[in-house]
């Protein structure tokens, strides 16, 4: 009895796919360079939050690449994972959109009266809020093509 043929590969899953594996594989020379220069920055005053931010690019590049890999074998779990990180991703977005962040605090207070830096963070706020909509829409995208019945079968979730 011959075995029930498998659904067609999307071509754009494992572009995704293979993207998601080498944009963790890219991350991990900055998370090495940050490890290696954790103990010069021993008395540092950002030295906690410098070590959160190291921890979770960590958590951030094992899950992504699990996660790619998953997805190259059209695991269930893998889509799931992606389904949870758009989700999040998303979510965190629109937060950052509601309540954004005001780089101006981080100049020195010189920098801060000079017109040239303030249209300069004020170009950079505009581009980071059309950045946040735009991720926005992707994330719903990418929910959106991951939960259509096509794409839970090539997965094995039908």
């Amino acid at each position: 009895m011959p075995e029930p043929a498998l659904p067609p590969r999307s071509r754009w899953v494992s572009v995704l796919a293979w993207l998601t594996i080498g944009l963790s594989v890219a991350c991990i020379p900055f998370l090495l360079l940050g490890l290696a220069a954790l103990p010069m920055m021993a008395d540092a005053v950002m030295f906690s939050g410098i070590s959160v931010a190291l921890g979770a690019l960590a958590a951030f590049v094992v899950v992504q690449l699990v996660m790619g890999i998953g997805l190259v074998q059209r695991k269930n779990w893998a889509r799931m994972l992606l389904l949870i990180s758009a989700i999040a991703l998303a979510v965190w977005q629109a937060i950052d959109l509601a309540a954004p962040s005001d780089l101006g605090q981080l100049l020195p207070e010189a920098l801060q009266s000079d017109p040239a830096m303030v249209a300069a963070l004020s170009t950079a706020t505009m581009m980071a809020r059309v950045l946040g909509v735009l991720i926005i829409v992707a994330c719903g995208w990418v929910l959106y093509r991951f939960t259509r019945p096509d794409m839970r079968a090539e997965f094995g979730a039908a």
